[in-house]
């Protein structure tokens, strides 16, 4: 699968970024804490008390962590300027 999206995403111009999953569906994007409690579709962080969904929770966190990748923000400044597309990929 991964392999299949490297190559589909160069055929279209798109630049994949693979970011690690660990403790993205239990860390609030909201205020970083791993204090939370996931119940089926459900987050809620103990610690600053946001409740949302858990696949949009983590799908911040995973964002998040694209955008602060060392590798993001090169290929970012390598392409300032060009038509790239960026992903996130967990």
């Amino acid at each position: 699968m991964q392999t299949r999206l490297e190559l589909q995403a160069k055929e279209h111009d798109v630049h994949v970024i693979w970011i690690h999953p660990a403790y993205t569906s239990k860390t609030c994007h909201k205020c970083n804490s791993k204090d939370s409690v996931r119940m089926g579709i459900s987050f809620e962080c103990k610690s600053c008390g946001y409740k949302g969904d858990a696949d949009v929770n983590a799908s911040f966190n995973i964002t998040t962590r694209g955008e602060h990748s060392t590798t993001y923000l090169d290929e970012l400044e390598a392409y300032k300027g060009h038509s790239k597309q960026f992903i996130n990929y967990i």
